[in-house]
């Protein structure tokens, strides 16, 4: 049984389509439909039931693309890992990023990396989130970077660095602000200004808020943390924003205040099946041996 026929199984799963899985894999559907009726007689079970209006997998179907992402995964692991160690190919990683943390923790590391590893290759994709968690599990990203809690039980991480949390507030103190601390509850009635959604810092400002046990009223969203500090800027409410972000981006006219027990650890994260290159585990192992003054 050749691999390529786990390809097409999976890509006619996928695609719910003899036709469309034919032409993504680049071969005549005549062909595919004859490969797999082949594979079917040879395996004695039926993995797709045809019907005048379309295909449907069979349950022994499901269990054999269950099996075939497997073998196609430790196969794809195994071409990784001989490259690897042989370097038949120049090694190069590609790194996951939201734009918070891109913007601030990647160009430090990225020249630090360069100039040990001069050889290596890498680029990075900056996105939500939500988005950096598709393209790991997906392949597209060697690992990302990225803040806890991560629930997908798919990925295993290793710890960063943790650093406070600040709220940023307008310098000009608006009516609408109350007397100023660093308890997080004396703010729940100013109008708050969020990442949108996808982002996992959002989902860390709402986690903080409800175990303070109040939801923030939100006045605007955006999808830049330089934006959000500019409509601080000009009074239109208050955001939170983490200690490297101040270190660098610190308008005068805006007032930062260290939120009590608030903090957000930052981890690297991986497909717990998939390869890690020598290269990726070596930026990995320079990032936490990196001094976290390097960021401030």
């Amino acid at each position: 049984m050749e691999i390529r026929l786990f390809q097409y199984v999976i890509e006619i799963y996928k695609m719910k389509s003899f036709t469309k899985a034919a032409a993504n894999l680049h071969i005549a559907q005549p062909s595919l439909s004859k490969q797999i009726s082949k594979l079917e007689d040879e395996l004695g079970i039926l993995l797709f039931n045809r019907y005048s209006t379309g295909i449907e997998i069979t349950e022994k179907g499901k269990l054999f693309v269950v099996r075939a992402q497997a073998i196609l995964r430790m196969h794809d692991n195994l071409q990784k890992e001989l490259e690897d160690s042989k370097n038949i190919k120049e090694n190069s990683i590609t790194i996951g990023v939201t734009p918070i943390t891109g913007g601030h923790v990647l160009p430090p590391l990225l020249k630090q990396f360069m100039h040990q590893y001069q050889t290596v290759k890498v680029k990075f994709l900056e996105d939500s989130s939500e988005n950096i968690l598709k393209l790991l599990v997906n392949a597209k990203v060697d690992f990302a970077l990225l803040s806890l809690p991560i629930k997908d039980e798919r990925l295993k991480y290793e710890p960063f660095l943790t650093e406070a949390l600040y709220l940023a507030v307008p310098k000009n103190s608006p009516n609408w602000l109350p007397p100023l601390s660093n308890r997080l509850t004396d703010y729940e009635n100013c109008p708050f200004i969020l990442l949108k959604s996808g982002f996992d810092f959002r989902s860390k400002v709402l986690s903080l808020c409800a175990n303070h046990q109040f939801q923030p009223a939100v006045a605007y969203e955006t999808s830049s943390i330089e934006t959000a500090q500019a409509l601080v800027l000009n009074g239109l409410g208050v955001t939170i924003v983490p200690e490297m972000v101040i270190k660098h981006d610190n308008p005068s006219t805006i007032r930062y205040i260290k939120l009590e027990h608030a903090t957000r650890t930052l981890v690297f994260a991986h497909v717990k099946n998939f390869y890690l290159s020598q290269a990726s585990k070596n930026f990995i192992n320079m990032a936490k041996s990196t001094e976290v003054s390097t960021f401030n």
